[in-house]
This record gives structure tokens, sequence and C-alpha cells, in this order.
């Protein structure tokens, strides 16, 4: 199993949690940076070879980027129960 970081501590906007998962994530050029791209680029991407996504600096997110990250989990929820190769857990 595959295991990718997301590291949202430098985050201030959303703009900046959608490139980080951008990177991490090897998103490709198209990501649309909103939760529906998400949930398509996941569910395009991530069914072959499975992959576990490592999320930092959830618990301590600013205000700001609040909403966006309780989006990104439901995201994640359903993808997790949607495909079987994919997982995440929140490590801090």
């Amino acid at each position: 199993m595959r295991v990718q970081r997301l590291d949202f501590s430098g985050c201030r906007y959303v703009y900046d949690v959608h490139s980080e998962i951008k990177k991490a994530l090897d998103f490709p050029d198209y990501y649309g940076g909103n939760l529906d791209a998400l949930h398509d680029c996941l569910t395009d991407d991530y069914g072959a070879e499975p992959v576990l996504v490592e999320i930092y600096g959830y618990n301590f997110a600013p205000e700001e980027i609040r909403r966006e990250l309780e989006g990104i989990r439901a995201v994640f929820d359903s993808c997790a129960g949607e495909l079987s190769g994919f997982d995440y857990k929140i490590m801090s």
C-alpha cells in the first residue's frame, strides 16, 4: 500500500488547501481545486493501486479553511466507502 502525506499546517486559504492536495496526490493540471474535482480525481486515479492518505495539520487549521477541510473529509469518507483501495487517516 502506498502512503501519501497531506500537510495542511501551512495552509491559510482554500486555494492553499487544494494546492497541497494537487501536489501531494499528484493530481493532473486540470484538477479544478474544489470538492467535486477532488472526488472525480480520487475515483478516476486511485482505483488501481491501494493508497492510504495521512493528513497532518487538520486539527489545528485556521477557522478560514475549517469548512473546506470538513468537506474534504466528507469526500474522503465517501471515496473510502466507494473504493476498495483508498483510505485515509487524520494524524494531527
